[in-house]
């Protein structure tokens, strides 16, 4: 018969299984920041764009409008966050004389093909109740953009980072509100999801990990693999290997991605020409950085900027 202490001690195992679980599949996740801004619009606001090329969390400041994501009409309001998916249709119409939002651009890097990360696995709602924190760092995000201080880009990563997390919760607690008891058929899928990850983080490797940290942190330097295996302490085909089992991608692939992310930040921020972005972040050839951008997010370069002022 099983003791009260042995199925105690059943219990603290299975937690700290879970809690590694969840640690081997965040560790290698990054979500990438574009850009934020505040605006204010009249009642003839109307906004429509297709496959959004990237994500998007807008925090309702004042008012109310109609937001259609992908064929699905809701009415948001003062006080709400809405999430928006990469790769989604949005339409958005004012529905008071006068509607503002600060809007949050992003990208996130993940291992899972196939499903939005954020809304499957994190468990993220379309709208959200905005707690006084998120409020609070959607407003210390948008202030610290406008700043120059050097050490500004540090604040807004850990910033968008407590807000995923914050609406994470949110989230969380708001369907907790709804059923008290989550479906078999939720459950099984969710675990698909869990698995699909796992098999893809399962194999994480410390030195693999130390790569790509530095990569993420000097993105716009271009690197070769071999000065990458180098930088591991492994040969060139155990490096190529162990990178594609860490991340799902060639070490390559996960370069120009990344140069493409931080591309698209400078697009957004600055007003310098797209020929002078892509050799700042390592391209040789202008026309070759247009076409990979456009296969990425959807849009050329100009097309992405011109959509970030409307």
């Amino acid at each position: 018969m099983e003791s009260k202490r042995d199925r105690g001690g059943k219990e603290n195992r299975e937690e700290y299984k879970s809690m590694r679980f969840e640690s081997d599949i965040m560790n290698p996740i990054r979500f990438h920041f574009l850009y934020a801004d505040k605006y204010s619009f009249g009642a003839s606001w109307a906004y429509s764009e297709e496959n959004l090329p990237y994500n998007l969390l807008r925090y309702i400041v004042g008012g109310q409008a109609e937001f259609v994501i992908n064929g699905k009409k809701s009415i948001v309001k003062e006080g709400q966050i809405v999430y928006v998916p990469m790769g989604c249709t949005l339409e958005c119409k004012a529905m008071d004389k006068k509607f503002s939002f600060i809007s949050i651009r992003f990208t996130t890097s993940v291992f899972y093909e196939g499903a939005d990360f954020m809304e499957e696995y994190l468990g993220v709602a379309r709208t959200i109740c905005a707690t006084p924190q998120l409020k609070e760092n959607f407003e210390h995000i948008y202030e610290w953009v406008h700043r120059k201080e050097q050490a500004k880009m540090f604040w807004i990563r850990g910033y968008l980072d407590l807000i995923i997390g914050e609406i994470v919760m949110a989230s969380r607690e708001e369907e907790a509100r709804k059923t008290k008891e989550i479906s078999s058929k939720k459950e099984f899928e969710l675990e698909k999801i869990h698995q699909k990850i796992h098999e893809n983080t399962a194999k994480s490797d410390p030195r693999i990990q130390f790569v790509i940290d530095y990569i993420v942190l000097h993105a716009k330097e271009t690197y070769t693999i071999s000065q990458l295996s180098e930088m591991a302490g492994v040969a060139e085909t155990t490096f190529r290997k162990l990178f594609k089992e860490q991340t799902g991608k060639a070490p390559n692939a996960f370069m120009r991605e990344l140069k493409l992310t931080t591309a698209a930040k400078e697009l957004l921020k600055s007003s310098d020409s797209v020929n002078s972005i892509a050799y700042g972040v390592g391209f040789e050839d202008p026309n070759y950085f247009s076409r990979m951008f456009k296969k990425t997010f959807g849009v050329t370069p100009n097309e992405y900027r011109t959509m970030a002022r409307r």
